[in-house]
């Protein structure tokens, strides 16, 4: 595993949905580390839910594909529906769905340092 090191980020409010618990912990730790504020959520169904009730709205959406009640692509579907411009990075351990406009993909399992790296990337504060 990657150490981290700890580099000046400009910040920014994640939504981060992942049906498993211990991955969105281990993925909040990296990315407040950094300076990014997280927000989880469970399932699909709650990152719809969380991301359309936020004010401010989040700067950035992290969401698994593979999820019970609502999988990634069908939350972020909906959730663009409202927000069309909403940044997002698809997580997945197995399948890749293409055709999702600006949107990143990260497969996992995945090193802190990509994750960071894309995050920067998808933020516009490449350092």
């Amino acid at each position: 595993m990657a150490k981290l090191v700890r580099t000046p980020a400009d910040g920014g409010r994640i939504l981060l949905a992942d049906d498993e618990e211990m991955v969105r912990k281990a993925i909040r730790l990296v990315l407040s580390f950094d300076g990014y504020q997280v927000v989880e959520a469970a399932d699909g169904e709650e990152a719809v839910q969380k991301y359309l009730e936020a004010s401010p709205p989040f700067d950035l959406l992290l969401i698994d594909l593979d999820m019970p009640r609502l999988n990634g692509a069908e939350a972020l579907a909906r959730i663009r529906s409202h927000h069309p411009h909403a940044k997002a990075i698809l997580l997945s351990g197995g399948v890749h769905i293409s055709g999702l406009s600006d949107t990143l993909f990260l497969q996992k399992p995945f090193e802190n340092q990509h994750l960071i790296g894309l995050v920067r990337e998808s933020l516009g504060n490449d350092q």
